[in-house]
């Protein structure tokens, strides 16, 4: 129990102070140090550490709550309708040219993650008239190495197999043409018909700093707009100070075909690159089939730790055409 004296003393706490420490604090903290293995004491020292600084920890949660609130405002009353958008930037096309193939890629061998099985069936049920692909690493290679050999020592070079990954899905593209996605997408409907067949597509981002991704890309065979994106690869090659995650990003990951879809749209405004609206493509997650410890870490990573963009409400699936669950799992090697 606090004494009087210190509950008077906390009252006369000011915001301002939160984070200097006095004597009595440093007391605590040292307590507290020393009977780690106390839990039970050690709980009931930051009990009265938080206690004493109520008023800014009451500050921090309503700073918190506000921040929350800000984005459920902007996600759920100020983005366009989706099916607007959906017919403005995606229209159907009638008889499409699109090569009927989907591109995925998975170590050969390697058993799918949960839930990642019954995604990439989906693929299977709701394009059953289109060929599906699922490219292990020595493919990859072997395709390198037979069609495009100039890039092999590029190839060979990358320090992670991510960056083969992403380097070897343009090439792909180039060759057959159709559709790329990511083993974390989910499709919803059968979208062949939404797709453009005269020029490569690359899905919008959710994240405010970055354009677009490189998990959802289609392509006619043969588009000079890859030979755009090879040419900054071997470019940056040289570039090797960045930190895993960032020099994956930088080298082959989307800062690749964002700078070449800007180069692309100057060089030929007329037949740009078109981007796939997150409203439609890759609208945020939340709530959508997970738990909610997912939930929660999700909400930290897109609501807290970087800003993103309005993508439309995350509870209303109208017009939407998959799910991006953003596992992220490439990172996982990249952190070890």
């Amino acid at each position: 129990m606090l004494s009087s004296r210190n509950l008077s003393t906390a009252r006369r706490g000011s915001w301002w102070k939160f984070g200097k420490l006095d004597n009595k604090d440093k007391g605590i903290l040292e307590s507290w140090k020393q009977s780690t293995m106390n839990w039970k004491h050690s709980a009931a020292l930051w009990t009265r550490y938080i206690w004493r600084r109520r008023r800014a920890v009451l500050g921090i949660l309503i700073l918190v709550l506000c921040i929350v609130l800000l984005h459920v405002y902007r996600t759920i009353f100020t983005s366009q309708d989706p099916c607007l958008v959906l017919e403005q930037h995606t229209p159907r096309i009638k008889n499409s040219r699109l090569p009927k193939i989907i591109h995925q890629q998975w170590p050969r061998g390697k058993p799918f993650p949960k839930h990642s099985s019954r995604w990439f069936q989906k693929w299977n049920e709701l394009f059953p008239d289109v060929e599906h692909r699922l490219w292990s690493d020595e493919e990859m290679r072997e395709l390198i190495a037979k069609d495009f050999p100039f890039f092999l020592k590029t190839y060979d070079g990358y320090p992670h197999a991510i960056m083969r990954v992403d380097a070897a899905r343009t090439f792909i593209l180039y060759k057959y043409g159709g559709v790329y996605v990511d083993m974390d997408y989910e499709p919803l409907t059968n979208f062949w018909d939404r797709l453009p067949d005269d020029r490569p597509s690359l899905v919008q981002s959710y994240w405010s700093h970055e354009p677009v991704q490189n998990s959802l890309m289609t392509s006619p065979p043969n588009h000079a707009f890859w030979n755009l994106t090879w040419q900054i690869m071997t470019d940056r090659d040289k570039e090797k100070t960045l930190k895993p995650i960032e020099l994956t990003l930088y080298l082959t990951g989307p800062m690749v075909v964002e700078t070449a879809r800007v180069q692309w749209d100057l060089l030929s405004p007329d037949h740009p690159v078109t981007v796939l609206p997150c409203e439609n493509w890759q609208r945020l997650s939340i709530g959508y089939q997970h738990s909610w410890g997912e939930l929660a870490s999700r909400a930290w990573q897109l609501g807290f730790a970087r800003a993103y963009r309005v993508c439309g409400p995350v509870y209303d699936h109208r017009c939407q055409m998959c799910i991006h669950h953003g596992t992220t799992a490439w990172t996982g090697p990249l952190k070890a």
